[in-house]
């Protein structure tokens, strides 16, 4: 019999280091997202950048050291002294300079954010004296009050000027007026500009307009609608929103408070707060597109995983065929009738597996202990014997026979006289069955597993 060449091994990567890999690429995704969608607090930023420099220096030039010599910065290894800096440490952690140091800490952090307010101050403060100055230039500072706060400049239109009551569709008298606006706006096109429409407390509920926060929100509307189709302004730097009858400027119970609260507010953001709200808007697109590649990332590898499954599921029925031709090709010396066996080819044997495991209770040996064997058994049949084309085919309905036969054979034997000798359990169980067809088609008895307990 010709020997089988040594199968080559196979091509490209283990399947589980692709799954594996495949599950790194879903968690980097996941703290990624995590990540993206976090935010820094400056304040308790500076809080600990003010720590770590007091203590190491390590965000000012120079450093600190455990005891005389060289620096930390230098690279110099002071391991010598780090136990009595530890022990120093740990002492004036007990006393009373370190609540000095946190208080100097805490005043370190009061410091920057109120010189970062005042930085912010002086933008709008500027900005706000430019566009009083184009306001004067185009003639419409006395229809337009100006305001300003640290994050952004505010132009307050009356109500009435730009709607009829009840209405949100702009006026005509009043379109010179919200073009003069619109093109002092565009001058800021890089700023991030707010529309707010406010009304008074009166109710009012109609076919178009079912409360004070639907007709807020029209308005503002209509002034966004405006701003797009005339002016050269990015629609995605111009947000807008009703915010109905819950901000009041002035008094509502009298008309000429009503009037007042009855506006529409365009805030003008200074150059320091568009630049944070740009950062937000940008770590939010972040957000959105690393979601959506985690969402494909999860369907794609749901759909390899189901294709996989199917794939393994032939590749594992070919593997037992495999095993069991193995299996034949090593125990055929212990085979009953060798001599006849050696001249049947390989690719003529066919291979009936057993598929139900079975438990069978041994003879009691000089322990007096039960003990049970787990066997699955396939038989290899010849498939050029005469007698095949008879039984071959039918040997399913005769299974539980077999069974029979097999359960006799191991039954009889101790559990050391099994598991010493299973080559003869075989040719036993071989025997058997060839008597039972009267037959020598079935060619061997193969365990694909066998344990005993």
């Amino acid at each position: 019999m010709a020997k089988r060449k040594p199968e080559e091994a196979p091509k490209g990567a283990p399947a589980w280091q692709s799954t594996f890999a495949d599950l790194m690429n879903l968690l980097l995704c996941f703290f990624v997202l995590l990540f993206s969608m976090s935010s820094i607090d400056a304040e308790k930023f500076q809080e600990i950048a003010s720590s770590f420099s007091n203590t190491f220096s390590i965000f000012s030039s120079g450093g600190s050291s455990f005891d005389d010599g060289l620096l930390i910065s230098n690279g110099i290894s002071q391991l010598n002294n780090l136990d009595k800096y530890i022990n120093n440490t740990g002492a004036a952690a007990d006393s009373s300079s370190t609540t000095n140091k946190l208080d100097k800490e805490d005043s370190n952090a009061d410091d920057v954010k109120e010189a970062y307010e005042k930085e912010q101050l002086e933008a709008s403060e500027q900005l706000a004296e430019k566009v009083s100055e184009a306001l004067v230039e185009n003639n419409v500072d006395k229809d337009v009050d100006i305001d300003f706060t640290s994050q952004y400049v505010q132009l307050t239109l009356k109500g009435s000027i730009l709607f009829d009551s009840g209405s949100a569709t702009l006026r005509e008298d009043a379109l010179p007026l919200i073009s003069k606006v619109a093109m002092i706006l565009e001058r800021y096109s890089e700023s991030t500009i707010e529309i707010e429409g406010h009304t008074d407390n009166v109710p009012i509920n109609t076919s178009h307009f079912e409360s004070n926060d639907v007709l807020s929100s029209y308005r503002a509307l209509a002034m966004f609608d405006y701003l797009v189709e005339n002016t050269s302004l990015d629609p995605a730097m111009i947000k807008h929103s009703g915010r109905g009858e819950y901000i009041p400027v002035a008094d509502n119970s009298t008309p000429e408070g009503r009037a007042k609260n009855r506006r529409i507010e365009i805030k003008i953001y200074n150059n320091l707060s568009s630049e944070q709200g740009k950062g937000i808007m940008q770590k939010n697109l972040l957000s959105v597109i690393i979601l959506a590649l985690l969402v494909v990332n999860i369907v794609l590898t749901s759909i390899m995983m189901v294709s996989v499954m199917g794939t393994m599921k032939k590749s594992s029925k070919l593997i037992d065929g495999i095993s069991s031709a193995l299996a034949l090709e090593v125990n055929e010396t212990g085979a009953a009738g060798s001599e006849e066996a050696s001249e049947v080819a390989m690719e003529d044997l066919v291979v009936y597996k057993i598929e139900d495991e079975m438990t069978i209770p041994l003879a009691k040996g000089d322990d007096g202990e039960s003990h049970f064997c787990l066997v699955s058994v396939s038989l290899s049949l010849n498939s050029k014997d005469d007698d095949y084309e008879k039984y071959g085919t039918t040997i399913a309905d005769k299974e539980d026979l077999i069974k029979g036969e097999i359960n006799a054979v191991i039954g009889s034997h101790t559990l050391e006289e099994a598991a010493a000798n299973q080559d003869i359990l075989r040719e036993e169980i071989l025997e058997k069955i060839r008597k039972m067809y009267n037959s020598d088609f079935v060619y061997n008895v193969v365990f694909r597993e066998i344990v005993f307990q």
